[in-house]
């Protein structure tokens, strides 16, 4: 399930432009965060399919709560990093360029974050 929801928030997120991201790092899991990032995640998971010509059609109850869902899964699993360094600069390639501003969702840094830190320990072999 994790491939196919990344590739399709890979394709169809890039649709969204100008997003400011609440800082996982900066979480400190107040209750009146939790609502602040559920509130921000609800809004953006509905302006990308809901206020899009090209994927209005995906404007469904279902796809809203999966889209929501796997936010805010990342999102959690986000305030846990422990390489912040990495984090920081994925989180920057993907928000504070316009070029990929569309990518700037907790999902895709998320993925990016883990294979830059898996990337860390690899080297080309033959």
């Amino acid at each position: 399930m994790k491939i196919p929801l990344t590739i399709f928030v890979l394709f169809f997120s890039s649709f969204v432009f100008g997003k400011n991201l609440i800082d996982p790092l900066s979480f400190s899991g107040s209750q009146s965060e939790k609502n602040t990032v559920i509130s921000f995640i609800e809004r953006d998971v509905k302006k990308t399919y809901c206020e899009n010509e090209l994927l209005e059609s995906m404007c469904t109850n279902s796809m809203l709560r999966l889209m929501e869902e796997e936010e805010l899964r990342s999102f959690k699993i986000l305030t846990n990093a422990k390489n912040k360094k990495i984090l920081n600069k994925v989180t920057s390639t993907y928000c504070d360029n316009s070029m990929l501003e569309g990518f700037c969702t907790y999902t895709m840094i998320l993925l990016m974050y883990e294979e830059e830190v898996k990337a860390l320990g690899q080297k080309l072999e033959w």
